[in-house]
């Protein structure tokens, strides 16, 4: 399993509580890798894990802020 496919898996799987937490996590680090081209696969893990596309949006955005893709 590459970094990336077992960051989008790590979200998918974090329990209530550190959702959000995770996906800022697995955001920055995908974006430390490759920059914006896996937001749809997170944001798809993000949904499945049970989080708002308002909130996925925004803490993607800050994720990739961080990382200096916005």
């Amino acid at each position: 399993m590459s970094d990336i496919s077992a960051e989008i898996e790590r979200v998918a799987n974090a329990p209530v509580g550190m959702r959000s937490d995770a996906l800022f996590s697995a955001a920055y680090r995908i974006a430390i890798i490759a920059g914006d081209s896996k937001r749809r696969e997170l944001t798809k893990a993000a949904i499945g894990a049970g989080l708002c596309q308002a909130e996925i949006d925004k803490t993607i955005d800050s994720a990739l802020r961080l990382a200096g893709f916005q």
